[in-house]
């Protein structure tokens, strides 16, 4: 088993875990009103900045790349992205200019864009959205934030798990992706509005910001993987 695959496997193992965990945190409280604190709105400030990091990372990946890899500044000089051959390939949409990336990448006009970059682009939105009216607007979650702790956990387990799920299929990849920060934020408001804890609430940000990381690292072995079974055909 390579480095990458064993780095990935851990990481989604305490991702699942933690999901569980923080389901559990959850679960045994019901206040259900959300009462704005100060807690609260240093809550989603921080939230708020992590969407929109994510965006800014969707939009340019190549420099999220260089940030969490120092010394690797794209996939054009990644090995991986050689076919082996040591000669740069040429990148469409941040991937490789081969067919067995087509599922990967869209077109739209004269642009190739990144089929998970763009849901995770997508989904960043709906979170801001959602995060402006929770923790700010004071808006109430239904059923005291049981349904959308639930619902945001499924959300958060189906994107974590996108790549056995969604094989070839563009569409399962983007909707797996876009609601990957929505289901984040869910769980987050759904804690926060069932605990009133603001130490729970802060241990959830530091939870989904490793979920975060662990999608990068199974981002970079699903796409390893994929050239170590598939010849290169640009």
């Amino acid at each position: 088993m390579q480095t990458r695959e064993i780095y990935a496997a851990f990481a989604l193992s305490v991702s699942l875990f933690a999901l569980v965990t923080v389901v559990l945190i959850g679960l045994p409280h019901g206040y259900g009103d959300h009462e704005p604190s100060t807690g609260s709105l240093v809550i989603g400030i921080l939230f708020g900045s992590l969407c929109a990091s994510g965006m800014v990372a969707a939009l340019r990946p190549g420099y999220c790349f260089r940030f969490i890899v120092p010394g690797r500044s794209d996939r054009a000089r990644d090995p991986a992205s050689r076919g082996g051959t040591g000669k740069p390939t040429a990148i469409l949409g941040h991937h490789p200019d081969h067919q067995k990336f087509s599922s990967h990448v869209f077109r739209l006009g004269d642009g190739v864009y990144c089929v998970g970059c763009t849901g995770l682009f997508t989904g960043g939105l709906l979170s801001l959205f959602g995060n402006l009216g929770y923790f700010f607007g004071g808006w109430d979650l239904p059923d005291g934030g049981l349904l959308t702790l639930n619902a945001g956990a499924i959300m958060v387990a189906v994107s974590l798990l996108q790549f056995a799920l969604a094989g070839g299929n563009r569409t399962i990849r983007f909707a797996a992706n876009t609601i990957f920060p929505p289901g984040a934020f869910l769980v987050l408001a759904s804690v926060d509005s069932r605990s009133q804890d603001t130490g729970a609430v802060l241990f959830v940000l530091l939870v989904i910001v490793f979920w975060v990381l662990t999608k990068v690292l199974l981002s970079r072995w699903n796409h390893a993987r994929i050239e170590s079974i598939s010849p290169s055909v640009p």
